[in-house]
C-alpha cells in the first residue's frame, strides 16, 4: 500500500469522530504495514494518544519526530554489534533477564532487575497486567491503617516470632475471659472498666498491629506466584527470613530499595493497586527507552528536582539521588521526565488498562519478540549537545569521620556523589549527580593469609577514563578475603560464586565498569597508570546508601548504563571488543580448593581523548 492510498484513507476519515478515525487508521495499520518507495523498516507515529499512520524511518526524522524502540530485542547502546564487531555475548543473557525466559527464572534472584539495569520487556509487563486471577487476589486483602506502620520491622529468628505469636494469642485469650465474666461486649468495653484493663487492652492492640502488619504484607505477596513459589512464603505473621527475602523482590519489582523491611513506604507499595503499581512500571520501562532514544542524561539530580511522568514520580529519591546536597546553580532540570511526560501523552497511557490496549493495537499475542518502533514529537535537545561534548567528571568524597565501623566509611551529612559536567562555552554545566562510594573500613586479606578490618581510602586527584567495559569480568586481588568468592550453598556446602565474578547484573562490578587511569609523563609521551580503582556497578545496591566500598566507586546499575551509553553516544571512541586476560587463582575453603581462570576482562571501548576525572573533597 503506498503513500497516497493512506492518504485516501486518511481523507475519508476526516469527517469521523475521533475515537472511530483512530480505530479506521489502527486497523489499517495492523492489517497492512506501510512502506514507501525505498524505505526499510517503517514506524508509527503517535500524537495525542492516537495512532497517526506508519511511515518511514527517514520520514519520521525528517519531521523532526523521535523515534524510540519499544521491542523485546532492545538492549542498551554498549550491549548492541557495530564497527564490524559483534555484540557482547551477554547480550543474549540480558535479554532473556527482560523477557524473564525460563531459563533463568529458575533463580529466583532473577526478579525486579530494574535498580540494576536489567528492565521487564513491555510485553511482559502487559502480560502482567492481564493477570486477573492476581488481581482478585491482591484486592481480596484487607488493608490496614497506616498506624499500624509507625514503626520500621525488621527480620527476627523463626523461634522469637512464633514466641511473640503465641504470647499475643495466650494474652488475647485471657482478657476475653475477664470480658465474658464481666458481661462485656468488647475489650473495648473492658478497658473502659479500669485503668488496669485499660493498659492491657491497649498493650495486646499495639502488640497485635505488628502481626496484622506482616500478615497483610505476607498475603500481598502470597498472591504473586512468581515471588511465592520461588521463597515459600506463608501467611504465619512471622517476619522471618522467607518473608524477608519475598518482601526484597517485590520491592525490587517495583523499583523500591530492597530492604526487606516493613515500613510506611512498604504499605504504600502493597496497599496500592496491582495495576497502578503495573503501569509504573511500565512508564518505568519506557523512560529507559526515552533515554535511549534521545541520548538525553539530565535526571534532575542536579536540581533535586523530579519532573512528574504521567503525574507520577517514579524514584525512591533517596537512593537514587546522594544526601545532603541542594541544587546547583547551573544545573540542569529533569529532561528525561519531561521527555518521558511528553511521550506518555502522546502514547496514550494513562493507565495500565490504556497501556493494554496501545499493545493489543499492534500485536495480538504480546508476549514473545514484540517488536515496535514509535515516532513521537519531543522538544529538541539543548545546544550543548554535540557528536563529542565537552565532558568531564569530579567525584565528591562528600564528609565523613574514619570512626572505625566495618562496613561503613564514617558518620556522614553529606554522601559521596559521582558529578557529570559540560563546558559549554564559558559555562559549566551540571547534567547529573548520582550517589557513589567511597573507601571504608572492610575486610582485606593480609600476605599472611589472615582477614583483618582495614581502612582503605579512596586516591585522590586527577583522572582520566580511558578504557570503557560493558560486561566486565571482576578480577579478584590478592588482599580479596576468599569468602568474598567462595560461599556457602543452601545444602550447607561451599561454591564458587560465578555470578560474582561476572559477567552478570550482580557481579561485583554490575554491568560497565570505567577504569581510573593515573597519566604520567615519560619521554614526552602521556602514559596512563591503572591505579586499580574503578567506577562501575554494583551486585550490592544498599551499598549505595551507606556509601563505602573498598575504594572503587559504585553506581546504581541503571545510572551506570545511562553514564557509559551517554559516553558511548557523545564521546570518540575506538570499539575494541573482548579484551583478552589471563587470570589465575585457587581459592580455598574448609580444606577445598576453587581454582578460577578467567579469558576476558570484558568488552572494551577506548575513549578517545580519554575523559577528565578529578576526585576529592568539594
Amino acid at each position: 500500500m503506498n503513500k497516497q492510498v493512506v492518504r485516501r484513507v486518511n481523507r475519508v476519515v476526516v469527517g469521523l469522530t475521533a475515537a472511530a478515525a483512530t480505530l479506521a487508521i489502527a486497523t489499517l495499520a495492523s492489517a497492512q504495514v506501510v512502506r514507501g518507495t525505498g524505505c526499510g523498516a517503517t514506524v508509527a507515529e503517535y500524537r495525542n494518544g492516537a495512532l497517526v499512520g506508519n511511515l518511514c524511518e527517514s520520514d519520521a526524522l525528517a519531521k523532526g519526530l523521535t523515534i524510540v524502540d519499544l521491542g523485546d530485542n532492545w538492549v542498551p547502546f554498549g550491549l548492541r554489534a557495530g564497527d564490524g564487531l559483534e555484540a557482547p555475548d551477554y547480550r543474549e543473557t540480558f535479554l532473556a533477564l527482560a523477557r524473564q525466559d525460563p531459563e533463568v527464572t529458575r533463580d529466583p534472584r532473577s526478579i525486579g532487575l530494574g535498580l540494576y539495569g536489567v528492565f521487564p520487556t513491555l510485553s511482559l509487563i502487559v502480560s502482567r497486567m492481564e493477570e486477573e486471577e492476581r488481581y482478585a487476589c491482591h484486592a481480596a486483602v484487607p488493608s490496614e491503617p497506616a498506624t499500624v506502620f509507625g514503626k520500621r520491622m525488621v527480620e527476627e529468628p523463626v523461634a522469637v516470632g512464633l514466641a511473640r505469636v503465641r504470647a499475643h494469642a495466650k494474652q488475647r485469650n485471657a482478657l476475653e475471659q475477664q470480658m465474658h465474666k464481666r458481661n462485656f461486649a468488647s475489650l473495648q468495653q473492658l478497658g473502659a472498666h479500669s485503668a488496669y484493663f485499660q493498659r492491657a487492652v491497649r498493650t495486646l492492640e499495639a502488640r497485635e498491629a505488628r502481626t496484622s502488619a506482616i500478615h497483610m504484607v505476607q498475603e500481598h505477596l502470597v498472591c504473586e506466584p512468581s515471588i511465592a513459589e520461588s521463597t515459600e512464603v506463608c501467611v504465619d505473621g512471622i517476619l522471618s527470613w522467607r518473608t524477608t527475602r519475598a518482601l526484597r523482590l517485590y520491592q525490587r519489582q517495583h523499583f523500591t530499595p530492597p530492604s526487606g523491611w516493613i515500613d510506611e513506604s512498604t504499605r504504600k507499595l502493597v496497599q496500592a493497586a496491582p495495576a497502578h503499581n503495573d503501569w509504573r512500571n511500565a512508564l518505568r520501562v519506557l523512560r529507559e527507552r526515552i533515554v535511549d532514544a534521545t541520548g538525553l542524561i539530565e535526571d534532575g539530580s542536579a536540581t533535586m528536582s523530579e519532573e512528574p511522568i504521567a503525574g507520577q514520580t517514579l524514584d525512591p529519591l533517596d537512593l537514587v539521588w546522594p544526601l545532603g546536597y541542594s541544587a546547583s546553580a547551573n544545573g540542569q532540570g529533569d529532561r528525561i521526565g519531561v521527555a518521558t511526560d511528553r511521550a506518555a501523552r502522546e502514547l496514550g497511557w494513562k493507565d495500565s488498562e490504556s497501556v493494554v490496549r496501545f499493545f493489543r493495537q499492534h500485536a495480538g499475542q504480546v508476549r514473545g519478540a514484540f517488536q515496535l518502533q514509535v515516532a513521537l514529537k519531543l522538544s529538541p535537545k539543548p545546544s550543548y549537545y554535540s557528536q563529542h561534548m565537552n565532558l568531564r567528571v569530579e567525584i565528591d568524597l562528600g564528609t565523613q569521620s574514619k570512626a572505625k565501623k566495618a562496613g561503613n566509611g564514617g558518620a556522614k551529612s553529606r554522601r559521596p556523589a559521582l558529578l557529570l559536567f559540560v563546558d559549554d562555552g564559558d559555562t559549566t554545566r551540571l547534567l547529573a549527580r548520582w550517589p557513589t562510594t567511597i573507601g571504608g573500613w572492610q575486610d582485606e586479606r593480609l600476605t599472611s593469609g589472615a582477614v583483618a578490618l582495614r581502612y582503605k581510602p579512596s586516591d585522590i586527584g586527577d583522572f582520566v577514563w580511558k578504557n570503557l567495559y560493558v560486561a566486565p569480568r571482576w578480577l579478584p586481588p590478592q588482599s580479596t578475603p576468599h569468602d568474598d568468592v567462595v560461599k556457602r550453598t543452601a545444602k550447607g556446602g561451599w561454591a564458587l560464586d560465578r555470578e560474582v565474578l561476572g559477567p552478570s547484573y550482580r557481579s561485583a562490578y554490575g554491568l560497565a565498569m570505567l577504569i581510573l587511569h593515573k597519566p604520567y609523563k615519560k619521554r614526552d609521551e602521556t602514559r596512563y597508570a591503572d591505579q586499580g580503582i574503578r567506577v562501575h556497578g554494583t551486585g550490592n545496591i544498599l551499598s549505595l546508601p551507606r556509601g563505602s566500598s573498598h575504594g572503587c566507586h559504585r553506581l546504581l546499575g541503571f545510572q551506570v548504563l545511562r553514564l557509559t551509553s551517554f559516553l558511548l553516544r557523545h564521546r570518540n571512541y575506538v570499539r575494541i571488543g573482548p579484551e583478552p586476560v589471563a587470570y589465575q587463582r585457587t581459592f580455598r575453603m574448609k580444606g577445598k580448593a576453587f581454582p578460577v581462570k578467567i579469558s576476558t576482562r570484558g568488552y572494551r571501548f577506548d575513549l578517545t581523548p580519554p575523559l577528565p576525572v578529578r576526585i576529592g573533597p568539594q
